[in-house]
């Protein structure tokens, strides 16, 4: 079969990683963060390790020093005319990580709450109806904390698929990989035998499942790793941009409502993508597979 070699990243399916991200419009600053780490407890039985990550900011007087108005003589700077310097540490993140390590030597799930924004990427995804009730109870026990007088503007979720050819890669046809036609590929990106990328985005306008902007990014990668293996990459972001700044308590239930319309919209995507052969590979549209 011409397929043989290809092998799903993860077996069953192809997900490498999937993240969820939500964006809100005014940074945190330190004492809200300090009060996430005080939330360990409440997520110790998903992420019993918990790390801190410092950023660095650095104070300079730009102001000039005062010289002499006879020349060749260096006058003594005036008052307050001294330059000063200085640098600080301050809370700029925190980590909230599982215990299990992958074979790749990543753990398997990370929640990391930044000044911006708050990250969730799972790496060691199984189905979609096991992980996305983890992820909404996770940012259920951060979201008052953080959104506390704060908008949410943004949620974003990203697949990223990889399969692997085990083979020799003058083998991989690509016209048995992703379907003919596809709107997002260029038509000549069928027959290369080399390695390309090709990166691809676009925005629509929507009223569901919020009124806003959506943002689809298709990247796709074949690449070499560890020398000599061809591999296929898929990474697909979804990013549901609110018309209507989201304040508070109302983030749960928006994100309720657009991370399965998303998840809907990247399995669309992926069956515009892939081919016929690859999607029954991983189960795409069936009972089994990593996206149902």
């Amino acid at each position: 079969m011409p397929l043989d070699a290809l092998h799903p990243v993860a077996g069953n399916h192809a997900i490498q990683t999937a993240a969820f991200v939500v964006e809100w419009a005014t940074p945190l600053d330190t004492q809200v963060l300090r009060a996430v780490r005080g939330l360990a407890e409440k997520l110790r039985s998903s992420f019993p390790i918990v790390q801190e990550h410092q950023i660095a900011t650095v104070q300079i007087d730009l102001r000039k020093p005062h010289h002499s108005p006879i020349k060749g003589l260096k006058g003594k700077p005036g008052p307050g005319s001294h330059r000063q310097g200085g640098h600080a540490s301050e809370l700029g993140a925190v980590l909230f990580a599982s215990a299990s390590a992958l074979p790749t030597g990543q753990v398997g799930r990370t929640l990391q709450v930044n000044r911006d924004n708050c990250v969730v990427v799972v790496n060691d995804y199984t189905r979609w109806d096991t992980v996305w009730p983890q992820v909404v109870n996770w940012l259920g026990v951060v979201l008052p904390t953080v959104l506390a007088g704060r908008a949410m503007t943004a949620f974003t979720l990203q697949f990223h698929d990889v399969f692997n050819w085990k083979d020799d890669p003058a083998l991989l046809d690509l016209r048995e990989v992703f379907a003919p036609n596809c709107p997002y590929l260029p038509p000549n990106c069928y027959d290369l035998r080399t390695l390309w990328h090709s990166h691809h985005g676009f925005m629509e306008q929507v009223v569901e499942p919020a009124q806003g902007t959506v943002l689809d990014n298709v990247n796709i990668n074949v690449q070499d790793v560890g020398g000599s293996q061809r591999q296929i990459s898929a990474m697909l972001t979804h990013r549901m941009g609110y018309g209507n700044l989201v304040w508070g308590t109302g983030a749960i239930p928006a994100i309720e409502a657009a991370a399965p319309w998303l998840h809907a919209r990247n399995k669309a995507r992926l069956n515009l993508l892939l081919s016929d052969a690859v999607k029954r590979m991983i189960g795409l549209n069936g009972n089994q597979g990593g996206v149902q």
